[in-house]
């Protein structure tokens, strides 16, 4: 029997990875370009590593068909890994890459998951689960890694506590938090976007407080105004809650 030749998944995740850089746009692949080109051949090469490694090409087809703003592919593949054990590191793959498709409220289903194994340094998923809009389960981990000995960027920490603290007095929820943003996510994947996350806090005793999270993109400015328009439309479908306390805002910047 011939043997199989060694997989080669740290190259095809750097490959993945750079053409995740190359655009904030999902990737068409009806197109004839040089990124749906290198999509395209990506895709061959982990058809490829399907007989010698199941297990790792499910969970890269999950990251290579979220390229291309596929939701249903990426969450197949995802889930065929996990049915083959999927590890940690494959859940917080997962994790970032629903972030990247704007499933905020999935990606902190899957922070819960991460937190609770407590298998991994958690300080290296916790500001992707911040960014997913779990201030509160992070303030928590924080406090919790703080008392095991656990070293964090201690500016970044205060902001998250900060946040939590601010959302806390509002009473808003991470769940709460995580569906507006996915109101978001359905504008960004309508137009095939894949934003870049920021997330900044200011609070000014008695005068002053507030969460903002700024989702970048490669728009004018009156582009970015329309989106603003439908995101205000999404978001009216939510009835529980609104506050000025937290922001939500697409900012264009065209290079």
């Amino acid at each position: 029997m011939n043997a199989l030749p060694q997989p080669k998944t740290h190259q095809l995740i750097d490959r993945i990875n750079a053409l995740r850089a190359a655009s904030p746009r999902f990737i068409d692949p009806a197109e004839i370009t040089p990124l749906s080109r290198e999509w395209r051949a990506i895709g061959h090469d982990i058809r490829q590593l399907l007989q010698a490694d199941a297990r790792a090409a499910w969970e890269l087809t999950g990251s290579w068909r979220a390229l291309a703003g596929d939701v249903e592919g990426a969450e197949g593949a995802f889930r065929n890994a996990v049915a083959l054990g999927l590890s940690d590191v494959g859940r917080e793959n997962w994790m970032i890459t629903r972030l990247g498709l704007g499933m905020f409220s999935a990606a902190q289903a899957l922070y819960r998951e991460l937190c609770g194994a407590r298998t991994r340094n958690l300080a290296v998923i916790a500001q992707y689960g911040f960014l997913a809009g779990a201030v509160g389960r992070t303030a928590e981990l924080i406090g919790d890694a703080k008392m095991r000995g656990v070293e964090w960027d201690e500016e970044w920490a205060e902001s998250a506590l900060l946040a939590s603290r601010i959302m806390t007095e509002v009473e808003v929820s991470d769940e709460e938090i995580a569906h507006r943003l996915d109101c978001a996510g359905v504008v960004l994947r309508r137009h095939g976007l894949c934003p870049s996350i920021n997330v900044r806090v200011s609070f000014v005793e008695a005068v002053h407080r507030c969460l903002m999270y700024t989702l970048s993109l490669p728009l004018t400015w009156e582009q970015t105004q329309e989106l603003e328009s439908e995101l205000l439309l999404e978001e009216g479908k939510l009835s529980y809650f609104c506050t000025a306390a937290l922001g939500i805002v697409f900012d264009g910047r065209i290079a």
